[in-house]
């Protein structure tokens, strides 16, 4: 359908869609608007030769504070503004943004008003993604190594190194390249591509946290049973409903966020690309995209802080009926290490998503401890306090040490000549 300006009384233009067009009689003058079956009115203004945007309103929106506007039908005489000068400048522009609806590239204005942090912020970013990586790493590596940590609980922190591993490369290259360089701006597809994956990520984690709980709940309450209770396959079964539950969601989220009318509206004010962000920026109706996000909040958001507040009244009841300190010690620093990071992760999650009218800068910088910093704590949690990693690690630094010691000497002993003899 084309689309072409419309001269106003006052010299105004307006550009609009079809053979007619509703005008709003009662704006304040010099301006004048028309609405159309666009989601968005775009009001133009003419200076001299030239156009000059002056506003654009949802439709629907008052755009007098004192005067309430009213329509009224005005015929429309196109002969006249396909005459003019500028009239295919109002055709260009409403057929890009017909076009546009979700666009090629985004803005991530980041931390940009904070210009004097930005540096400090790399260096932040880099030495913890640096970490993050060795960390999480080593941990997967260790209970593939060492066969004392292949044990259910270590099964369930391997999956949870895994999704750190998962958030922070989805996260900080984007973040680092940002901080960086003058170019802020990200592609459409690795936007979607960061809304899928931190979805199915987060998501994914909550779930597991839950089944850690469990797994925690069977050891101190059934210790005699926990062998049969927690068998591998019953571990691989937990593990894989974590992920494919977080794998729906994100399919779910993501698709709603195609869909979302943005109107060629491209700046992102934050440093990824998230749902949330996403759905204050369109321009249209979000009322499903809400809907779906509320509604996936109760099984992920608050279904596992649920089961583990549960599990751990149930292991409180459990360890004080110990008769012995050393055994209530033991079973507490147990359970002391997944009890700091489920604190950690799901006290910032409910503060972004069910606050999600606190300020721009202050979300922002709670999202980077979630994103950036979390994914660092937790294997230093389970590293600094759990005396069966620090075994594991003595063990492999160890068999390092002999077996270069006996590489050593190994080694031929060669005499070298002085000289030679007549």
């Amino acid at each position: 359908m084309n689309r072409v300006g419309w001269e106003g009384a006052g010299g105004d233009t307006a550009d609009i869609t079809g053979s007619s067009c509703r005008c709003l009689a009662n704006t304040p003058s010099p301006h004048r608007a028309c609405t159309s079956s666009s989601p968005v009115l775009r009001v133009w203004k003419t200076h001299g030769p030239e156009l000059q945007l002056t506003r654009t309103l949802a439709p629907g929106k008052d755009d007098s504070k004192d005067n309430k506007l009213e329509e009224a039908q005005i015929p429309l005489d196109c002969s006249f503004v396909q005459s003019q000068p500028w009239s295919h400048i109002l055709e260009t522009e409403a057929i890009e943004r017909e076009n546009a609806s979700f666009p090629n590239a985004f803005v991530l204005l980041g931390f940009s008003e904070f210009l004097w942090l930005e540096m400090s912020l790399s260096a932040v970013v880099l030495v913890s993604y640096l970490l993050t990586l060795v960390g999480n790493s080593s941990i997967i590596l260790l209970s593939l190594v060492d066969p004392r940590l292949q044990t259910p609980m270590y099964f369930f922190l391997d999956n949870l190194a895994l999704l750190d591993l998962g958030l922070t490369c989805t996260i900080v290259p984007q973040l680092l390249d940002n901080l960086w360089g003058p170019d802020k701006t990200i592609a459409a597809w690795g936007c979607i591509t960061q809304v899928f994956l931190f979805c199915w990520i987060t998501s994914s984690e909550c779930a597991l946290l839950a089944m850690m709980a469990i797994d925690r709940y069977v050891a101190i309450c059934r210790p005699l049973q926990y062998t049969l209770i927690m068998h591998p396959m019953v571990c691989m079964q937990m593990v894989a409903a974590s992920w494919s539950s977080g794998l729906a969601n994100a399919l779910i989220q993501a698709t709603l966020t195609l869909q979302l009318p943005l109107c060629g509206h491209h700046t992102l004010d934050h440093f990824f690309c998230e749902i949330l962000v996403l759905i204050k920026l369109a321009c249209g109706d979000t009322t499903t995209n809400e809907l779906i996000l509320t509604l996936m909040t109760i099984p992920f958001g608050m279904m596992p802080p649920l089961m583990v507040v549960i599990s751990y009244i149930f292991i409180g009841r459990a360890v004080l009926k110990l008769p012995s300190a050393e055994g209530r010690h033991k079973a507490l620093s147990t359970c002391s290490s997944h009890l700091l990071v489920v604190t950690l992760y799901f006290s910032i999650g409910i503060f972004l998503y069910l606050q999600p009218s606190a300020e721009s800068s202050q979300a922002k910088f709670m999202s980077f401890f979630y994103c950036i910093i979390t994914p660092l704590l937790n294997p230093l949690i389970y590293t600094l306090r759990n005396k069966d990693v620090k075994m594991a690690w003595n063990r492999i630094l160890q068999s390092w040490s002999n077996v270069k010691s006996l590489k050593a000497q190994s080694l031929p002993v060669s005499f070298p000549t002085t000289g030679t003899y007549p």
